[in-house]
């Protein structure tokens, strides 16, 4: 199965796997894959079709680096790594717009 994005003429593969369990190994899509940055510092989540949904800014916070996550221009909250707040913001964005919470086969 393929799915995701290309981005600089790489196919994602995400395995079977992915969706039985929820839980991601391997070579598979990660959130962080569909944030593109720019200006510098700003990274901005775009759903499929192209759609601006969510924007993670890097901060320092008390002296360290933080990443700040929105999602439809609502504050969802701080992370450690841009991995995190990648996540978090894909997470929320989910639970938004499909009204779920969990991995993709997890009952509502």
């Amino acid at each position: 199965m393929i799915i995701g994005r290309v981005n600089y003429g790489v196919r994602l593969v995400v395995s079977e796997a992915t969706f039985d369990t929820g839980v991601m190994v391997g070579e598979q899509w990660h959130p962080i894959l569909s944030a593109d940055e720019g200006p510098t510092g700003t990274w901005r989540m775009m759903d499929p079709n192209g759609t601006v949904y969510g924007k993670i800014q890097i901060r320092r916070l008390h002296g360290e680096i933080r990443y700040r996550a929105e999602v439809d221009g609502e504050l969802i909250g701080w992370a450690n790594s841009l991995k995190l707040a990648a996540h978090r913001a894909h997470l929320a964005h989910l639970e938004r717009t499909t009204g779920r919470k969990g991995p993709p086969n997890e009952p509502r």
